[in-house]
C-alpha cells in the first residue's frame, strides 16, 4: 500500500484575488460568489526510496482542485468563507520486477501502480485588517483554514486527521493604477501526530524499509504580478 500523507505540496490560492499559491488579502464582496476549478497541477518524481536494489518512486501526481469562495460583511469586518476540494491521480513503480522463470516470459510480474481519490477537503475563513486601495496601498489579511480527514486512504493523496491552519498575508501596491503587486504569506499548519510512510513491500515487491515522515510545518511564500492590461491580464511569479 501507498501512504497517508500529502507529498504534493501545491495549494491554489482559495480565490481569484490570489496569485497562483499565494493569497492576497483583498475579500470577495458582500453577497459575491465564486466557483469552479482552482488549478491543475502535475508533480513529477516527488518521492524515490532506494534500499540497495530495492526502489519505491512516486512518479507522477496529477491533482485538480475545485473551489468556491463567498463574501460577507458584517459593519466594518469583512469576511469570506471559501472550500477547496482536491481530486488526485499517482501512478509509481517498485522495483525490482520479478521476473519468475527465465524460461517462461509470461510469468513476468511488474510491480507498477496508479490510484485516484479524494484529498484532503479544506474549509476557509478569510478577513483583511488593512485594504490595498488605501495610502500607503498595503493590505493586511488572515486566513484560518481546516483541512479535513477525508483524504482517500494509501495514495499519497492527504493525511488521515484533520489539520488545522492559520497565514498571515502582507501585499502591497505599487504604482500610480497598482499595475505591479506583491504578497508574503506565511503562516502554520499544526498535524496533532505526525504522518509516515514506511515501504516495507507488498505483493511479492522487495521493501526499501526507508521511511518519510512530515509532522506541523510552517508554509510561507512570495507572489509577484504585473498587469499587462489593468486588472485583465497579468504575468505572476512566485
Amino acid at each position: 500500500s501507498e501512504g497517508n500523507l500529502y507529498i504534493n505540496f501545491f495549494r491554489p490560492a482559495i480565490d481569484s484575488r490570489g496569485y497562483i499559491t499565494v493569497n492576497a488579502s483583498s475579500v470577495l464582496g458582500k453577497g459575491e460568489f465564486s466557483f469552479g476549478l482552482q488549478a491543475i497541477d502535475w508533480g513529477h518524481a516527488l518521492l524515490a526510496l532506494k534500499n540497495g536494489n530495492a526502489t519505491y518512486d512516486v512518479t507522477d501526481t496529477f491533482s485538480g482542485t475545485f473551489g468556491g469562495a463567498y463574501g460577507l460583511k458584517f459593519g466594518p469586518v469583512e469576511l469570506e468563507l471559501g472550500l477547496s476540494v482536491p481530486l488526485l491521480l499517482v501512478n509509481g513503480d517498485r522495483g525490482p520486477d520479478d521476473e519468475g522463470d527465465p524460461n517462461t516470459p509470461n510469468d513476468d510480474q511488474a510491480f507498477e501502480y496508479a490510484e485516484q481519490g479524494l484529498g484532503n477537503v479544506g474549509v476557509h475563513l478569510k478577513t483583511r485588517f488593512i485594504k490595498t486601495s488605501k495610502p500607503p496601498h498595503v493590505g493586511v489579511g488572515l486566513i484560518l483554514s481546516a483541512y479535513l480527514d477525508t483524504a482517500t486512504d494509501n495514495i499519497f493523496g492527504g493525511d488521515n486527521q484533520l489539520m488545522p491552519e492559520a497565514m498571515l498575508i502582507l501585499d502591497k501596491e505599487f504604482g500610480s493604477e497598482g499595475r505591479f503587486r506583491a504578497a508574503l504569506t506565511g503562516g502554520f499548519r499544526y498535524r496533532g501526530k505526525v504522518a509516515s510512510f514506511t515501504d516495507v513491500g507488498v505483493g511479492g515487491a522487495t521493501g526499501t524499509n526507508q521511511t518519510v515522515a512530515v509532522g506541523s510545518e510552517v508554509p510561507y511564500g512570495l507572489g509577484l504580478s504585473y498587469d499587462l492590461s489593468l486588472r485583465k491580464v497579468s504575468l505572476v511569479a512566485e
